[in-house]
């Protein structure tokens, strides 16, 4: 399916421009616009300062902004499906994801938000889909996230729907997100050598074939003396993938989730995406934001295994990890000359 496949019996909204689409908005009425306009969560001013007069136009000048949209659009087959499995006329906002594996749908009856579908359109993100379901089966059952509302499959492409949750996307403080980690942790604790996430960590640099990581990850176990528990392992742990809602702070994009996880992973990923991402840190000051936020004995040991698992990932989906290879060389170089110095 592409994204044609996707849409309502609505007049739409292209964000932030026709060329470069990252959501398809339903504004044929000040009603739906607003409603709308809750799936559009951008992080950089200039997108949010976009969305904010977008916002003022749809909603409060609905009559001029009419005139400015495209069409009405023929309504998909799938969104013809869901209205069957809600047994209600639905209005269908979409955003692409960033990946473009996947789409993800807002789905709005005359009361507002039913639900939010995700559905694969390549095999990358019908694997993605696959390990998030695995992920919120999971952590469902420990009363972490909530369940899903319905999952199913729809011309051989599987889908999720997910319940709205009503709260805020933002930056949160360590005492905020913390407790999010301590829900995700285990009784069990190991050394890295024998620790779950290793091992497959060290069967996966094996089996694509990075000598020299798997090298470099040896070297790490060696030198290593402090155990890590087990826990379960989010992936892409952002401030975008958290929301604070009324029962409290909830995660949710599970597409990178470890059932058997290594305690520490998901905070430096917190951090790496804000440090580098946001606030555009790279090299030795980038290390250096993360070390004295981390505050870890053995972070240039955890950040390295952390970087070789982001390379993984990122090798997996044939996307460029020069930054993180960068990052694993500047710590060589400082083992290096801090061995010589000793």
């Amino acid at each position: 399916m592409n994204t044609d496949s996707f849409f309502s019996l609505d007049k739409y909204l292209v964000l932030p421009t026709k060329a470069n689409p990252k959501v398809f908005l339903a504004v044929t009425n000040s009603r739906k616009a607003k409603v709308a306009f809750e799936l559009y969560t951008p992080f950089s001013f200039k997108t949010r300062f976009l969305k904010a007069i977008a916002k003022i136009a749809f909603i409060n000048f609905n009559f001029f902004a009419r005139k400015i949209v495209s069409k009405k659009l023929v309504k998909s087959s799938f969104i013809s499906f869901l209205e069957q499995q809600f047994h209600k006329d639905l209005t269908c906002s979409v955003y692409i994801a960033t990946d473009k594996d996947k789409v993800v749908l807002q789905l709005q009856d005359a009361s507002g938000v039913v639900g939010y579908v995700k559905y694969a359109i390549n095999a990358r993100g019908e694997k993605k889909l696959l390990n998030e379901k695995k992920g919120i089966t999971i952590l469902s059952r420990n009363n972490i996230v909530p369940k899903l509302m319905l999952e199913g499959v729809f011309e051989d492409s599987n889908y999720i729907i997910l319940k709205k949750l009503e709260g805020n996307v933002q930056l949160f403080d360590t005492d905020e997100y913390q407790k999010i980690l301590n829900s995700f942790k285990k009784d069990t604790s190991y050394k890295l050598s024998n620790h779950p996430r290793i091992i497959t960590l060290k069967e996966s640099l094996a089996k694509n074939d990075f000598k020299d990581l798997s090298k470099n990850l040896e070297k790490i176990i060696a030198r290593s003396t402090l155990n890590y528990l087990e826990v379960y392992e989010h992936g892409d742990f952002a401030p975008w993938n958290l929301i604070q809602t009324k029962e409290g702070l909830t995660p949710f994009d599970f597409e990178y989730f470890e059932e058997k996880g290594l305690e520490y992973l998901d905070k430096i990923k917190y951090h790496f995406q804000i440090e580098n991402l946001l606030n555009k840190k790279e090299g030795l000051v980038l290390i250096k934001a993360l070390s004295e936020k981390i505050k870890l004995e053995e972070f240039n040991l955890i950040f390295q295994v952390f970087l070789m698992k982001e390379i993984l990932n990122k090798f997996t989906y044939n996307e460029s990890f020069k930054l993180e290879t960068e990052l694993l060389q500047f710590l060589k170089e400082k083992s290096k000359s801090t061995s010589a110095s000793v």
